[in-house]
């Protein structure tokens, strides 16, 4: 019995170890990154840069007058898992866009973004009483996408 259980443990170790670089090897196609933060008197700004590590070139939706992709600000939403099961003080995070968070599309242009290419701009944060995201939306032979960045937080 004893060569069982060290079997078994080597093979779960050898699953975790394989898993674990698995997940780590594998990096998004379009990464975005909150750079820094400047915390003004005016509203506060992030700045982003938003990076394309695949293959493919993408299409980003850009404003040509301040070169600044369409953003979207994302706030956070708690909800109680305690009406389903109780399960004590877990708690759901979701994440979805600030209902007053509009994009004009007035003066919206085309922009590639090339396989390894980088797109620094900056975004204002306007509310920083909470935690927030950035969202930008891509399109990827055809198909739309959104890629939201790390938690920016007040």
């Amino acid at each position: 019995m004893r060569p069982l259980s060290r079997n078994f443990i080597w093979l779960i170790s050898t699953m975790v170890g394989v898993a674990a670089a698995f997940t780590l090897a594998k990096k998004p196609i379009v990464a975005l990154n909150v750079v820094s933060v400047q915390r003004t008197s005016r509203s506060p700004t992030a700045r982003c840069e938003i990076s394309n590590h695949g293959e493919k070139p993408i299409e980003l939706t850009i404003h040509c007058i301040d070169q600044t992709p369409f953003y979207h600000r994302l706030e956070r939403s708690f909800f109680s898992w305690r009406g389903i099961v109780d399960l004590g003080l877990r708690k759901a995070i979701s994440w979805h866009p600030v209902g007053w968070d509009i994009e004009c599309g007035v003066d919206a242009e085309t922009r590639i973004l090339a396989p390894g290419q980088t797109f620094p701009f900056t975004a204002s944060i306007i509310d920083t009483s909470r935690p927030i995201r950035l969202a930008v939306n891509y399109r990827l032979d055809g198909v739309d996408f959104t890629v939201s960045s790390q938690t920016i937080r007040p």
